[in-house]
């Protein structure tokens, strides 16, 4: 009887140990997915000022007569005020701030799944303490 007693506490102990490992896999996993996004969300957030920065270097050329005339600065002036304007225009602020809050914001839910598998894994670490209390239990008498 009491082998029976002993195996099923085994079993149970072995079954919670495995579910307390993946439970900890998946912290590991969620929680390199966090640093992902924040390593993501930092260089967007540089890259916006380094688009900012840049803006001001193409937009505040001036081309005087004294600096730079004729066919190619014309083409120049042409291009900045065409094309370069509108793939500058094509990323506004709002879109890249939209971006960086949906980044966030799936942080913010990994980050509430971790806490969630931690804590699973604080009761299955009460119940496998409980478990193994018992198996000594079983033991002893």
């Amino acid at each position: 009887m009491i082998k029976v007693s002993l195996a099923s506490i085994d079993s149970q102990i072995r079954s919670m140990n495995s579910s307390i490992n993946g439970l900890r896999g998946q912290v590991l996993q969620k929680q390199e997915e966090v640093q992902r996004l924040e390593r993501a969300i930092s260089e967007i957030s540089g890259l916006q000022g380094d688009y900012e920065e840049s803006r001001k270097y193409w937009r505040d050329i001036d081309l005087t007569a004294k600096t730079w005339k004729g066919e190619l600065a014309d083409k120049f002036d042409a291009f900045r005020n065409g094309e370069l304007s509108a793939s500058f225009t094509d990323v506004s602020q709002d879109e890249v701030q939209r971006v960086v809050e949906a980044l966030e914001q799936a942080k913010g839910m990994l980050v509430a799944e971790i806490d969630s598998c931690q804590m699973q894994m604080a009761s299955k670490q009460s119940s496998l303490d409980r478990l193994r209390a018992d198996r000594k239990k079983e033991l002893q008498s």
